[in-house]
């Protein structure tokens, strides 16, 4: 018999062999750990009320303005995977060091000055004058507005999906159960929009050409020097937060995506962290998307 068959026949014999043994054999488990590794939720939301507050965080991506929030939420869940309320924020608002340079900007045309502003808390003349307090040359302020919103608050409708549930480890010991959900929401925006201007608060034009001669250790403002000398009387309303142009009121609707994620403890509370876009259209400014983050703390009712 040839060799090749003589190996054949045992590898089947093996197989009848070894047969019994495999139907009877069972998916390995760790001796600690059950078949079904999620087992049915523990902190069920199903036909609950859920308050989630306060929540504290930040606005992420604003160019000239620092923004804390604080958030809440109200929810009815219909299912454990389905909830629906409503959502408001409120943000407190504080310039950035940005902010005040450029609203105390320099004009210095024959580049004499080695700033281009003074920091906040300085004498916003002290590089416009040399150390024998005589004038640079054709240097004054010339301030910069920039088109600039303020969110004051946000109040949305919202839905809350959260597909995902399981639970993790923590230092060999402790079972920590989560949620992970994504949020949807629309309503309105309440902010205050600070539009571009060129212009002081005397109708002056605040930066551009000179079209005369500089004046020699003498500061000058007017129609052929834009911008404003340190000594003018009306010098605190027409540069920094007094110069800037009159606030627009404005209301906004909003649309918002997030994702987060619930940690459950104690039967009825939550630990949560969410990442949230709010996304509108102005006029003056075109698209725009706000991005946030916060965390806080919840309960089931």
């Amino acid at each position: 018999m040839p060799y090749s068959h003589v190996i054949t026949r045992r590898f089947f014999l093996c197989v009848c062999l070894l047969a019994p043994s495999l139907t009877q054999a069972k998916i390995y488990y760790r001796s600690d750990e059950s078949p079904e590794l999620v087992q049915n939720k523990i902190y069920t939301k199903a036909n609950r009320f859920e308050l989630n507050l306060p929540d504290v965080g930040i606005l992420l991506n604003q160019s000239f303005i620092d923004s804390t929030v604080i958030h809440g939420n109200a929810l009815y869940h219909i299912s454990e995977t389905w909830g629906f309320g409503l959502d408001v924020l409120y943000a407190s608002n504080q310039d950035k060091p940005e902010r005040y340079c450029i609203e105390h900007f320099y004009n210095d045309p024959k580049n004499l000055i080695p700033v281009s502003c003074t920091n906040e808390g300085e004498d916003p003349a002290k590089y416009l004058y040399d150390s024998k307090g005589k004038a640079v040359t054709g240097a004054n302020f010339g301030p910069a507005y920039m088109p600039i919103r303020e969110i004051n608050s946000v109040i949305l409708g919202t839905a809350v999906w959260s597909p995902f549930y399981g639970k993790q480890l923590v230092l060999f010991s402790q079972t920590l159960y989560f949620d992970l959900y994504l949020t949807f929401g629309a309503g309105v925006m309440m902010s205050d929009f600070y539009p571009e201007s060129p212009y002081l608060r005397d109708g002056k034009l605040s930066r551009g050409p000179v079209t005369a001669p500089l004046p020699l250790n003498e500061c000058k403002s007017g129609a052929n020097y834009p911008g404003i000398c340190p000594k003018d009387a009306n010098l605190s309303a027409n540069i920094g937060a007094g110069g800037r142009p009159a606030a627009q009121s404005e209301t906004l609707p909003v649309g918002s995506f997030g994702i987060g994620q619930k940690f459950h403890f104690k039967e009825r509370f939550n630990f949560h962290i969410e990442l949230r876009d709010y996304s509108f259209q102005s006029s003056a400014t075109g698209f725009t998307n706000i991005f946030t983050l916060w965390g806080g703390i919840g309960i089931r009712l």
